[in-house]
């Protein structure tokens, strides 16, 4: 570390930081802790409001998602924000307790919300402007909020395992002094290690702990937990004040930089040889990159620093694109990991592992790798071999890892779909293996490059690029799925690619019904959980008589077929459900009129429905029968299809995954569906979005489609490209 840099790191008092009595180990304990509770709450929030945006503010499940994605998508891009902010004005310390704090006025705005039921909207009806007002003042409070800590944590606790070696660096041997850089910047490196370990662990506890509380407790104890946490997290970093180096921040980095082109481009048609010799004069290592730039010191007011800082900032940005292409394929690929244990066989003995608990096993992975990955850097260090754990070498091994997972991946969904039962989950333990060990290496070393290699004026604007790189490159991956499926359906005859398998799409007209003979006029598959819907409509009697076909995700669950006379969704919904009774016996089907979130009890329903009865399949598929007579003229129904497992003989509440939240879709009666293609899920009353598109539930045996062959390629195809990039 320069002289000069040394003086720009102070104490508490503001005073020159002694680097032998400020920061160390001591320290980035403390800030370890308060990044496991810190993501904690994040990511529990991120699962929460799913649940809260239906239930306390009656959103369709489509806006519901669409507005927790747009929630995380903002405050990873709002780091940037958080890290200017950091490094012009306030400091590191200083803006974490700024940011936090109002993160944590967002929550407790959201929980008082929730707790008062004049703020919730009415029962089947959208929030009014003033609710969604308050309801957007706190989730992007929370979001700014985010934005600040990510942006100025993972940084701040990185300026306390510098080391201050300006007085010794003069004694060491030429030979020795890539020795000496090394052994330098392993306290470095192992911070960010530990750092992404206390990431993970706060991940784990969300997608374990406060999953079990939202489920069994209810989503208001999770809000409530997630405020005592950050409120915890605020604390704990707050009362380190005293053994803190703090970082003086040094005005604004982007106005630096604007003044930097500026004067290079009004002097473009100077001669180089002053400038220079300016720059051989001046004291400040010189960057033979971006040159150009160097005749912005033919203006007086343009000091040396200035350019090598726009320089430096300059070279980081190729890389920062190609993380933004590597996100991209981590985001396939993560996404598809998760949607095929999903459809595969989750029981163990008795115990059905939850959907949105699969991320647990990548957790994991990363959570044991990290200790081992350390040790080898420890064993590499000590013989002066630390070449393969720089972080360039370590993203690049994670995106080659990467690579392998999604080979692997392919091989197991080929035998999922060959296989005549749904194979076991733990069937993705390789792929989740190598997944776990790419996202540790990609995602740590991508903290730590951009940090090291940022200017010192610049630290957290440059660490937040790491967030922003995980944001966009999962907007990139939908972007990209997008558009790969419009030019393919224009190329293609209508048929795009990456829309759910073609083999599945006919599965309609192939099932075939155990006990009931009479064929049905039109049938279609529905959009999630692999259900399907025959029926012939009767526009005499202005009714139609059908036949809905689902399998439950165990062989003691329950399965549900609905119309909502009022709107696409639950509330309202007048529901057939049936279930093998806890005795034994044939499947029974009850009527429910499902006005609550919380409690579902029997009694009749608005519709007059005959003929109700229901079939099993050798499968396990329940298939319910029945006649519905609709209002005379209206031939589009809103449609509600649901699954989930029965409790010592009573219902029990459903997955929270989107094929469940998605289950809904208008249906129109009269319009053949054509070839018996995927219906189109219902848009929301107030925007017209759709809820996220999943790969189905096969109807027999394993099914197929889940990674078609053409979206395996499109992946790969992905992967080549960030590694190339990367390499070039």
């Amino acid at each position: 570390m320069a002289k000069d840099e040394r003086k720009e790191y102070v104490d508490w008092r503001g005073r020159i930081a002694d680097f032998k009595k400020y920061g160390g180990p001591k320290a980035t304990i403390l800030l370890c802790v308060v990044e496991v509770l810190e993501n904690m709450v994040f990511l529990s929030n991120a699962i929460n409001f799913v649940t809260y945006f239906l239930k306390a503010m009656h959103y369709p499940s489509a806006r519901a998602a669409n507005m927790v994605t747009n929630f995380m998508g903002t405050s990873f891009l709002l780091t940037i924000f958080g890290g200017f902010i950091s490094d012009s004005f306030l400091g590191r310390f200083w803006t974490f307790l700024s940011f936090c704090a109002l993160e944590l006025v967002g929550l407790i705005l959201l929980i008082i919300q929730a707790e008062n039921t004049k703020l919730n909207s009415r029962l089947n009806l959208s929030p009014s402007k003033s609710q969604e007002a308050i309801l957007y003042t706190g989730l992007y409070a929370m979001a700014v909020g985010v934005g600040g800590v990510k942006a100025a944590l993972p940084a701040h606790g990185a300026d306390q395992v510098l080391i201050d070696d300006h007085d010794n660096q003069d004694g060491i041997h030429v030979k020795h002094k890539h020795e000496h850089e090394l052994e330098h910047k392993q306290p470095l490196s192992t911070f960010f290690n530990w750092f992404f370990f206390s990431l993970c662990s706060g991940g784990l506890i969300a997608a374990t702990f406060m999953v079990w509380i939202e489920e069994n407790k209810g989503w208001n104890w999770s809000f409530k937990i997630c405020a005592v946490a950050l409120a915890l997290a605020l604390f704990i970093f707050a009362s380190g004040f005293s053994c803190y180096r703090n970082k003086s921040p040094v005005g604004s980095p982007v106005t630096r930089i604007f003044k930097v082109f500026v004067s290079a481009a009004r002097n473009s048609r100077v001669s180089t040889q002053p400038v220079e010799h300016v720059a051989r004069h001046s004291g400040v290592r010189s960057n033979h990159k971006f040159k150009f730039l160097d005749k912005a010191m033919a203006d007086s007011t343009i000091t040396t620093a200035e350019v090598e800082e726009t320089k430096t900032f300059l070279g980081l940005l190729p890389i920062f694109t190609c993380t933004i292409l590597m996100n991209c394929c981590l985001a396939q690929l993560q996404t598809f990991t998760v949607q095929q244990g999903s459809i595969m066989n989750k029981k163990i003995h008795n115990f059905t592992i939850p959907t949105p608990s699969l991320t647990v096993f990548p957790l994991i992975i990363m959570l044991s790798s990290i200790p081992i990955y350390e040790s080898l850097s420890q064993l590499k260090l000590s013989q002066k071999k630390n070449n393969v754990f720089r972080p360039l070498w370590r993203i690049g091994l994670g995106l080659a890892l990467a690579s392998g997972s999604m080979a692997v991946a392919a091989m197991v969904e080929a035998k999922r779909r060959h296989a005549k039962v749904p194979p076991s989950v733990f069937w993705l333990s390789w792929q989740y293996i190598l997944l776990g060990v790419s996202d540790m290496l990609t995602l740590g070393g991508m903290l730590e490059f951009f940090y090291s290699e940022a200017p010192p004026s610049m630290g957290s604007i440059c660490t937040s690029l790491s967030w922003c790189s995980t944001s966009m490159g999962y907007f990139l991956s939908s972007l990209l799925v997008s558009l790969s499926n419009a030019v393919s359906a224009l190329l293609c005859g209508g048929k795009p690619w990456l829309a759910t398998a073609s083999s599945s799409q006919t599965a309609c007209k192939s099932h075939k019904f155990t006990t009931k003979k009479t064929a049905f006029d039109d049938c279609i598959d529905l959009p999630t959980l692999n259900a399907l819907l025959h029926w012939t409509y009767h526009p005499s009697t202005s009714s139609f008589s059908g036949g809905f076909t689902v399998r439950p995700p165990n062989t003691t669950g329950w399965a549900a077929w609905a119309l909502n006379p009022l709107r696409p969704g639950m509330l309202g919904a007048q529901a057939l459900i049936a279930h093998r009774p806890n005795s034994g016996g044939p499947i029974s089907v009850d009527t429910y009129n499902l006005q609550s979130y919380t409690s579902v009890t029997k009694g009749p329903i608005s519709y007059n429905v005959t003929g109700i009865s229901a079939e099993e399949s050798a499968a396990g598929e329940i298939t319910i029968f029945a006649t519905w007579a609709v209002p005379k003229g209206e031939s589009t129904v809103n449609q509600v299809w649901q699954v989930g497992p029965l409790i010592n003989g009573q219902l029990s509440r459903h997955d929270l995954g989107y094929a469940n939240l998605g289950s809904t879709m208008k249906l129109n009666l009269v319009t053949r569906p054509s070839n018996s293609s995927v219906a189109s899920p219902a848009p929301s009353p107030a925007t017209g979005e759709s809820p996220p598109q999943l790969p189905q539930r096969p109807t027999s045996g394993a099914g197929k489609g889940l990674l078609p062959g053409k979206r395996l390629g499109l992946s790969t195809i992905f992967y080549s490209g960030a590694f190339l990039f990367f390499l070039l």
